[in-house]
C-alpha cells in the first residue's frame, strides 16, 4: 500500500475527533535536507558517546525500507493533500511526524 492511500485509509477508520500520529523516515531530497542530515550525524553520534562511551557503530541497523521512498518535501504535500490543516514537523535523526485530528 502507498503512503497516499495508506493516510486516506486511516482517515476513514478514523471516529470523528480522533487524533492520527505518524512518525516516520524521509530521504534527502535538497541541499539543506543533506546539512540537517549531516547535523543529524554527529547528533546521533554523541548520542551513541553518552550511552555507551565509545563511537562504533550502533546495534541498530536501518529500517527495513531504505532509502525511504519520499524525501520530505513530497512527504509534505503527500500529508497536506490527504489531510487538510495536518500538522507536519522535521524531527531529528532523520525522521518527521504528521499530528491530524479528523474534524467532529
Amino acid at each position: 500500500m502507498d503512503q497516499e492511500a495508506a493516510l486516506l485509509r486511516a482517515c476513514e477508520l478514523l471516529r470523528p475527533g480522533g487524533v492520527l500520529a505518524v512518525i516516520g523516515c524521509a530521504r534527502d531530497s535538497s541541499a539543506s535536507d543533506a546539512l540537517l542530515s549531516g547535523i543529524a550525524v554527529l547528533w546521533n553520534r554523541l548520542l551513541l558517546l553518552t550511552k555507551t562511551g565509545h563511537l562504533g557503530s550502533s546495534q541498530c541497523g536501518p529500517p527495513p525500507l531504505w532509502p525511504p521512498p519520499l524525501g520530505y518535501r513530497e512527504v509534505r504535500q503527500l500529508a497536506e493533500r490527504a489531510l487538510p490543516g495536518v500538522q507536519y514537523r522535521r524531527l531529528l535523526l532523520w525522521r518527521y511526524s504528521l499530528i491530524w485530528k479528523k474534524p467532529e
